[in-house]
C-alpha cells in the first residue's frame, strides 16, 4: 500500500524524507543512472534498518526477546509503515535504473520498428504514389508555357526581378496583421 507524503513527513527524519521525495514521480524522471546508484544504496540501507527494527519490536511485543528499553515495544504500526515506505522507495529507484539501462528503440512516425513506411509494409501503392497523380502534379519545365496567361506574366516578372518563388498569401497576411494593429491602436 503506498504511503502518503504527509504520513512520510511525520514519520521520517529530514534526510529520509528527502530520499522519499527524490524517488517521487516528478523528480525520479530527471535522475540519471549515476545519481540513482547512491540513492539505491541509501534506500536499501534504510529498508534493511527498518525491516530489522520491525522484527525486533515484534519479538519484544510477543515476549520472545527481552526489552532493550525499560518497557517492551507494544505498538509497531509506525515502524511497519516506515519499512513499507523504504521498500517501495527502493523498488521505484531500482525500476527506474532498470528502465535507464534498457536500450531504447526509436520508431519514427509512419514507420514500424523495421523502419519501413506503412505503405511499403502493406504492399499497396496508394494516393500520391500512383503513377497517374505524378503526371498531373508535376512541375512545369523551364521552356514550357503556363496554361494560365496571368500566371505566365507574373512568373516572368518575378524571374526578371530575381525572385526564386512566389509567396502567394504573404501580402494578404500582412494586410490582416496591419489591420489588427490599427484596430488596437484605435
Amino acid at each position: 500500500m503506498p504511503v502518503s507524503a504527509t504520513t512520510a513527513r511525520k514519520l521520517c527524519s529530514a534526510d529520509e524524507f528527502a530520499l522519499y521525495q527524490k524517488a517521487g514521480r516528478g523528480s525520479l524522471e530527471r535522475l540519471g543512472a549515476t545519481e540513482l546508484k547512491p540513492l539505491i544504496a541509501r534506500a536499501r540501507k534504510l529498508r534493511n534498518k527498518w525491516r530489522d527494527e520491525l522484527k525486533r519490536q515484534v519479538r519484544e511485543a510477543k515476549g520472545k526477546k527481552p526489552a532493550r528499553a525499560t518497557r517492551p515495544a507494544t505498538d509497531t504500526r509506525n515502524t511497519a509503515v516506515k519499512a513499507d515506505l523504504f521498500a517501495e522507495t527502493l523498488a521505484r529507484l531500482e525500476d527506474r535504473l532498470a528502465q535507464l539501462a534498457k536500450p531504447k528503440v526509436v520508431v519514427n512516425r509512419g514507420t514500424s520498428a523495421s523502419g519501413a513506411p506503412k505503405w511499403v509494409r502493406r504492399g499497396k501503392v496508394k494516393g500520391k504514389h500512383k503513377e497517374g497523380n505524378r503526371k498531373r502534379n508535376r512541375p512545369l519545365a523551364a521552356d514550357e508555357p503556363s496554361p494560365n496567361p496571368a500566371a505566365r506574366d507574373k512568373s516572368a516578372a518575378l524571374q526578371r526581378a530575381g525572385a526564386n518563388r512566389v509567396l502567394s498569401h504573404m501580402a494578404s497576411r500582412n494586410r490582416r496583421t496591419q489591420a489588427r494593429k490599427d484596430g488596437r491602436a484605435g
